[in-house]
C-alpha cells in the first residue's frame, strides 16, 4: 500500500490537536489504533526548502463499523504527521 503525507495535527486554542479522516478525528481515538506493520513506512517530505524522511507506522482504526487504515509519526517536537492511502 502506497502513502502520500496528508499533513500535520491541528492544535486548537485550548491546545487539543485533532486531525480529521473520513470524518473521524483520528486523535480522539489514538489509544485505540492498531499497529498492523510491524516496519515503518519511509516517506519523503518537503517542509518549506527542506527535505527530510518521515517514518510513520502504519496503523488500523475501526469506529462505527468504519475501518481506516492510516500512517502516522512524530516529525520533531511532539509534532505528529499523517500519511494517507494514495
Amino acid at each position: 500500500m502506497k502513502f502520500k503525507f496528508a499533513g500535520t495535527q491541528k492544535i486548537d486554542d485550548s491546545g487539543k490537536g485533532s486531525f480529521m479522516y473520513k470524518g473521524v478525528d483520528l486523535i480522539e481515538y489514538q489509544y485505540q489504533w492498531k499497529d498492523i506493520d510491524d516496519e515503518y513506512t519511509r516517506l519523503k517530505m518537503k517542509i518549506g526548502e527542506e527535505s527530510t524522511v518521515f517514518k510513520p507506522y502504519v496503523y488500523q482504526l475501526t469506529v462505527d463499523n468504519k475501518v481506516l487504515i492510516f500512517a502516522s509519526g512524530e516529525i520533531s517536537n511532539g509534532i505528529w504527521g499523517f500519511a494517507l492511502p494514495e
